[in-house]
């Protein structure tokens, strides 16, 4: 019978160790591993919430020089690895009052009831971690594009999102992916109007965030050129468009059969999440 791993979850943001342990926790004979694997994962979510209530009462100290959204978001991403890091070494001692504790209690049918409560705690830190993820991933491109295109970046972050369900449909990475991961950042290929095996592995999506956001890229200053010609800019500059403006675009050009997406845009790019993007 196989039975959880020794060693600790040691990547915050390495969903396949997580997944492995939820697979372990109804395998007879191993509660007690389970207990504490689960008891560590525990404590990792609560220093990660006082870490949190610590930089928040901090802030009110910070100089406005040294801010910044890029900061708290990096910030952000290295409490997730000291939290657990933190749990796996010793932490402050919970693991242990917890697993103490519940040893003494019922076993299996407790042992479970608490990895339930983590569970949901972890799908809502999963989808942190994924959002966080995306925007890690878009954060070398979108200045550029921004600035190339006219577009903000909150409209462009916004139709990523929209597409990936807040990041949680992609694995995004800069290499190239298998056919189960490919990245779909903006839309297949096929929206584009691109064949299967132009820009894909044959599965459907794009192999590399490279050459998604080319094709993204070369897409919407296709349509800039015609649109600055037809308004008559002047060449050598981008005409700034309006963030409701290239959502239209975007529905009626990717989306013509869902023009629910439109709304999707504008509730996103609204939201408290991107503020300082």
């Amino acid at each position: 019978m196989d039975a959880i791993p020794t060693q600790h979850v040691s990547n915050a943001f390495d969903f396949s160790a997580f997944q492995k342990l939820k697979a372990n926790v109804n395998k007879a004979g191993q509660e007690d591993k389970t207990l504490r694997a689960v008891a560590e994962q525990f404590e990792s979510i609560f220093i990660k919430m006082a870490l949190d209530s610590m930089r928040k009462a901090s802030k009110e100290l910070e100089s406005d020089l040294f801010k910044s959204s890029y900061q708290d978001f990096y910030q952000d991403l290295y409490d997730d690895q000291l939290s657990l890091n933190l749990a796996n070494n010793g932490g402050i001692g919970l693991t242990d009052a917890l697993v103490r504790y519940l040893s003494q209690q019922a076993g299996s049918e407790q042992v479970l009831n608490v990895n339930n409560t983590l569970k949901k705690e972890q799908s809502a830190q999963d989808g942190q971690t994924a959002f966080k993820q995306l925007i890690a991933t878009l954060e070398p491109y979108l200045d550029d594009l921004s600035e190339k295109l006219g577009v903000s970046r909150k409209a462009i972050l916004s139709h990523a999102i929209v597409e990936t369900g807040w990041g949680s449909t992609n694995m995004m990475k800069r290499g190239h992916l298998s056919n189960s991961n490919q990245v779909n950042l903006f839309g297949s290929p096929q929206r584009f109007g691109l064949e299967v095996n132009q820009g894909s592995g044959g599965g459907g999506g794009f192999l590399t965030v490279d050459e998604a956001v080319s094709h993204y890229d070369t897409f919407l200053e296709k349509y800039l050129n015609v649109n600055q010609r037809d308004n008559k800019i002047e060449p050598g500059k981008v005409k700034k468009i309006a963030d409701e403006d290239f959502f239209k675009f975007i529905q009626s050009t990717l989306y013509p059969k869902e023009p629910e997406k439109l709304q999707q845009f504008l509730t996103v790019a609204k939201s408290s999440l991107l503020n300082g993007v």
